[in-house]
């Protein structure tokens, strides 16, 4: 596991090319963007939902090479604020202590 972690740190991007609606949240992007890397994905990926295309990421669209490409490529030319910006969204939406409250609302209001 900390070799996964190792090869995140020495990335620039982490592309999720998720092509239908079945990926509803990817922990690796969650990782990744904890790590530091600039995050390319499609609107298909559930993860798109809690970040913002051009802030914290870089969202192309579903079934779309050229998007995608085009997507990777802003990413590796964007400023190094776009990286520290995901890794704050990261630690503000996907911490422990945010999961856990939002696993009890659900359970709660089941």
């Amino acid at each position: 596991k900390e070799k996964w972690y190792e090869l995140l740190e020495c990335a620039d991007v982490f592309v999720l090319p998720s092509r239908d609606a079945s990926e509803t949240f990817s922990l690796s992007s969650a990782e990744a963007l904890a790590r530091g890397c600039k995050l390319v994905l499609t609107r298909s990926a559930g993860i798109a939902s809690f970040l913002q295309d051009g802030y914290d990421a870089c969202i192309a669209d579903s079934n779309n090479p050229s998007s995608l490409q085009l997507q990777i490529e802003r990413a590796l030319s964007s400023s190094e604020d776009m990286r520290m910006r995901a890794v704050e969204a990261a630690r503000e939406k996907f911490n422990m202590v945010r999961m856990l409250q939002e696993y009890q609302h659900l359970i709660l209001r089941a």
